[in-house]
Formats: C-alpha cells, sequence, structure tokens
C-alpha cells in the first residue's frame, strides 16, 4: 500500500510497479498452466501411440494366426 506521503507521480509509478507484477506473476502462472496442459498433451499423445501400436500388433498377430489356420486347413485337406 502506497505510504500517505506520496504524491503525483510516485503514486503512479507505485502503481505501475504493482501492475507490471501482478502481470509478471500472472504469466509465470499462465505458463506453468501452459507446460502442465502441453505435459498432459503429451503423455495423451503417447499413451494414444501405445494403445494404437498394441492394436496394429495385435491385428496382425491375428491375421498371422488366421493365416496358419487357414494353412493346417489345406494341408490336412491335401492328406
Amino acid at each position: 500500500m502506497p505510504n500517505v506521503e506520496m504524491r503525483g507521480s510516485s503514486i503512479g509509478n507505485y502503481a505501475y510497479t504493482q501492475n507490471e507484477a501482478l502481470k509478471r506473476e500472472q504469466t509465470r502462472r499462465d505458463g506453468s498452466v501452459d507446460a502442465k496442459q502441453s505435459l498432459s498433451a503429451e503423455v495423451a499423445k503417447r499413451a494414444l501411440e501405445a494403445r494404437l501400436a498394441d492394436g496394429v500388433e495385435l491385428a496382425l498377430t491375428k491375421t498371422q494366426n488366421q493365416r496358419r489356420e487357414d494353412l493346417t486347413y489345406e494341408q490336412l485337406q491335401r492328406k
């Protein structure tokens, strides 16, 4: 809080300084939030990529298993 003795430009300078300090603090907080959101987005992206990779691997495994079954069936048919 400004001192009672402050006059004119001193009060204006005090208000400007306090306003700048508040802006810096808000920017710091916003940056922190942005960093957290960015990190959360990166974690979500990597989790999705991992799930997609697992899904592709599972699909390939199912396809390979089906192909083996088909080959086995064909071999049995030939005998």
